[in-house]
């Protein structure tokens, strides 16, 4: 039989049509064209069966034409051909080009261009993937390619995580979802490690709001309780304001730990109103160790005076007078002594600065300078950083330089010295391994290219640029509120842009804290001074005594002498909650200044994270199966639900009277789980495995070791021998 000119026969008559083909579907038109020389696509199986006899008695070939429908069946078999019709329908235009090379994932990618098809499982992905599928709603006919994506997606991964790789339409979708965010509180809720890592949409914030706006009326307060660190941000925020709606009708349900939890979620109107409801207990006297006093600053002295600041009489208003001012007192005499070297100089921020300094070659090193950042703004900033798994943090309060303003305090903390140079608002560090980022500039790009030993300072203008604007006290703080929730994310994303293999830790600090009040311009400026907020500095004809500090009440004036306290020039600083008049001789008001002396304006955050050093939630379990004695193999069913690599390095398995340790050096990649065969030289006996116990020695990127106990389901096979009869 002879090749001719290009026929195919087009059986299911639904081929594509070739181009320069010409298509010939009835018997007319076949014996018109039969014996031209033009390419035909004869069309329907009768007349390709009378085509094929005919063109086999002349001696020439025909060809069969293939069929799209069946083309896309033969790439997900679960297809009916009426789906697979429907697809075809779908990708007609591209699927002449598509089909050669077509997988059920390039179909999805044809069909759903914004899928999250290219993907690896993990946490984000899944989140992801769960929104764009109750967003997106495929149809029916599209869900055997979903399903057979979504089984090749759970092929590895970790238990826990495979759940979230089931549903394939978006009622399926739904019900997963309103499980990981906990909508409906029913059931088995999410753990706390696997907290639904994307920003939630509105549409399910609205649902969430309505689901536990009802809950609540029934379980009150307590539903906050379970929902606290289970679900994203926003989603804590939507709690937050459902728990205080109720709490405002139910204020003698109200405690202080609650106040606390809802705090950081609430508006600052929401906030002082339910900080109104339940007063913060009043705080002792200023104890007399100076690791004490840190402690009353945190616990006692804080809390009230957030509350006093807003909703205090003039009872409270005298008793946190008395109280900054035992404090002051305190601090004129601790300060130049613990700068000296003296008792509690670990206590200054210098202090930090220098371990931090002289730790270096063991990090890569992100320190993160604020301005004007007060302890309550540095508890917030950590509450939302604290939302990244990978990052573990801790919070202390330091003493800042005096006085308590940028130029004086900034350059101080930064290069670890004491204020004896009178600085500017962006000075330059002097250490080792400093490497200066630009103010405007996303650390995350720097941190990229890190090396171990660098500590790459970013200075930032806030929040204190924002408190200098004029707004209301409200308004102000929920704009700073929103620069720290800015600060967070950059913080976040910089730490986890350092190569896994590198250990990372990220400092926060500032220069100066600030008063949590309002006040008025009213100090005059010494004569031959200048000044900023609540402290001047400059030449003073005083006479200082050995203590180097002079107490004016009249006018509300504490004179500090530069040697003593290790000053460029004399300062003058507000003893009360006073300003100076600018230099012009303006009055008026000022919210949160700083330049003084209470506690909140000395003690001021030192906050530090770690990347990856809270061990993964890893699982493992020994399983096998041989004879007693003999050499055998068990395999090590292992789970890796974090996001970065772990390397198994060996197995210790204790046995009665012997302890086995068999090296394995396994890299388990991120979100997946594996059999890691365990060889054993001798096989333990049954009762060997019953009393076992084992454990797992394994190590992070970035040289962290960590220990996994390890379920034990081995069994012994063992030969017994009869005892003679005779």
């Amino acid at each position: 039989m002879t090749q001719g000119r290009h026929i195919q026969l087009d059986y299911e008559g639904d081929a594509l049509v070739p181009s320069g083909y010409l298509v010939v579907d009835n018997e007319v038109e076949f014996l018109r064209h039969a014996l031209e020389s033009s390419p035909m696509l004869i069309r329907g199986s009768g007349l390709c069966r009378w085509a094929e006899e005919f063109y086999r008695g002349r001696g020439e070939e025909c060809l069969r034409a293939y069929s799209p429908v069946e083309s896309v069946k033969s790439i997900c078999q679960a297809l009916t051909e009426e789906q697979a019709r429907l697809i075809y329908q779908d990708l007609r235009d591209v699927l002449p080009q598509l089909l050669p090379t077509a997988t059920v994932e390039k179909l999805l990618q044809a069909l759903y261009p914004d899928g999250p098809w290219h993907e690896l499982p993990s946490w984000q992905h899944a989140s992801r993937w769960l929104l764009w599928l109750d967003e997106k709603a495929p149809p029916d006919h599209v869900q055997p390619l979903i399903r057979a994506q979504t089984a090749s997606w759970r092929l590895g991964i970790p238990e826990e995580l495979q759940r979230l790789y089931e549903p394939a339409n978006a009622a399926e979708a739904e019900e997963v979802l309103s499980w990981w965010l906990a909508i409906e509180m029913a059931g088995d809720a999410p753990p706390p490690e696997v907290r639904f890592p994307m920003v939630v949409p509105e549409r399910w914030r609205e649902r969430a709001a309505e689901s536990w706006s009802r809950q609540i009326v029934s379980v009150g307060g307590t539903l906050f309780s379970d929902l606290y660190n289970r679900v994203p941000p926003e989603l804590m925020e939507v709690a937050a304001r459902a728990t205080f709606r109720y709490y405002r009708e139910h204020a003698s349900e109200l405690t202080r730990p609650m106040v606390g939890k809802l705090t950081p979620y609430l508006l600052e109107a929401e906030a002082g109103e339910i900080d109104r409801l339940c007063p913060p207990d009043l705080p002792g006297d200023l104890p007399a160790e100076d690791g004490e006093i840190l402690q009353w600053f945190t616990d006692g002295y804080l809390p009230y005076r957030r509350w006093e600041s807003e909703h205090g009489d003039t009872a409270a208003q005298e008793r946190v007078q008395r109280l900054a001012r035992r404090f002051i007192e305190w601090c004129l005499c601790f300060y130049p002594s613990a700068l000296a070297g003296s008792k509690g100089h670990e206590h200054l921020a210098i202090a930090h600065s220098v371990t931090l300094h002289e730790t270096r070659a063991h990090w890569v090193t992100l320190w993160v300078i604020l301005d004007g950042l007060h302890y309550a703004d540095g508890a917030y900033l950590m509450h939302l950083i604290d939302a990244e798994p990978r990052l573990s943090g801790t919070i202390k309060p330091v003493i800042s330089p005096l006085p308590t303003i940028t130029q004086f305090c900034k350059a101080s903390v930064m290069n670890g010295t004491p204020a004896s140079i009178l600085g500017d608002d962006n000075p330059t560090p002097q250490f080792a391994g400093a490497k200066l980022l630009p103010s405007g500039r996303d650390p995350a790009e720097a941190l990229q290219d890190a090396q171990l030993g660098d500590i790459l300072v970013w200075s930032v203008a806030e929040p204190d640029r924002t408190y200098h604007l004029p707004n209301d006290r409200v308004t102000l703080a929920n704009k700073v509120r929103g620069q720290l929730q800015t600060l967070a994310r950059q913080v976040v994303t910089a730490a986890l842009a350092v190569p896994q293999a590198l250990p990372v830790r990220v400092v926060i600090s500032t220069d100066h804290g600030r008063l949590m009040s309002t006040c008025e311009r009213v100090l005059k400026i010494p004569s031959g001074m200048e000044a900023h907020g609540r402290a001047a500095w400059g030449g003073t004809d005083k006479r200082f005594d050995i203590s180097g500090f002079l107490l004016e009440d009249d006018p509300g004036l504490v004179f500090l002498e530069a040697e003593r306290f290790r000053l460029p020039a004399d300062c003058a600083i507000a003893l009360g909650q006073d300003v100076f008049l600018t230099a012009d001789g303006r009055k008026g008001s000022e919210q949160f200044p700083h330049g003084g002396l209470f506690p909140e304006e000395v003690l001021v955050p030192w906050i530090e994270y770690i990347r990856d050093w809270r061990p993964p939630k890893v699982t493992s379990t020994l399983k096998g199966e041989a004879h007693a004695g003999r050499a055998g193999e068990a395999s090590l069913h292992t789970s890796n639900p974090s996001d970065t690599v772990v390397t198994v390095r060996s197995i210790s398995i204790s046995l009665p009277g012997q302890t086995v340790s068999v090296s394995l050096d396994y890299p388990l990649q991120a979100m997946h789980s594996e059999k890691i065969p365990v060889p054993l030289p001798e096989w333990p006996k049954q009762e060997g495995w019953d009393a076992a116990r084992a454990s797992l020695d394994c190590m992070l990127p970035n040289g962290f070791s960590f220990t996994v106990q390890v379920g034990i389901e081995c069994m012994s096979r063992e030969m017994y021998r009869r005892k003679p009869l005779f």
